[in-house]
């Protein structure tokens, strides 16, 4: 019971600002998991612009950018789809860039060596997140440290 009061208070101590990705997350969300069916990666990537050049310092950005955060994956724990961490990683470069944080989405294949399935197929998998100023804002801290990135990452930074 200690985590439910905890969590509804969280709850009621958010920002305006948490409640309007509360709001727009899953249309951000669905158009996101559309444009990259029928676009890919690249061209998704493309439809987040990037606001101006940034305004508040480095740490506020941070916070800020944990806050919207903290608020996609309200709105994704709350509603009926759970989109795949590309989606999620996406979606969260949105809203980021509609606030001039800059940001990378990182994609990496685990580090252990792949599976093979009972006919003898390779299993691919592999992880998307988000990085601002070299933290991990939607995975755990390690992440990377479980990953091998493909490249330096994508994003406005």
């Amino acid at each position: 019971m200690p985590e439910q009061t905890s969590n509804w208070h969280k709850l009621t101590h958010l920002k305006r600002s948490q409640w309007v990705v509360i709001v727009q997350s899953p249309f951000v969300l669905l158009l996101t998991w559309i444009r990259l069916r029928r676009g890919g990666y690249q061209k998704t990537l493309d439809h987040i612009v990037t606001g101006p050049e940034p305004v508040l310092p480095p740490e506020k950005q941070l916070t800020m950018a944990k806050e919207v955060t903290f608020a996609l994956a309200i709105a994704i724990k709350a509603g009926p789809w759970r989109p795949q961490c590309l989606v999620r990683s996406l979606a969260l470069g949105w809203f980021l860039a509609r606030r001039s944080i800059p940001f990378y989405i990182r994609i990496g294949v685990p580090h252990e060596k792949f599976n093979t399935g009972e006919n003898g197929e390779v299993n691919f998998s592999a992880h998307a997140w988000v990085e601002h100023a070299g933290v991990v804002l939607n995975d755990r801290q390690d992440i990377a440290e479980q990953f091998s990135a493909f490249d330096t990452g994508s994003g406005s930074a």
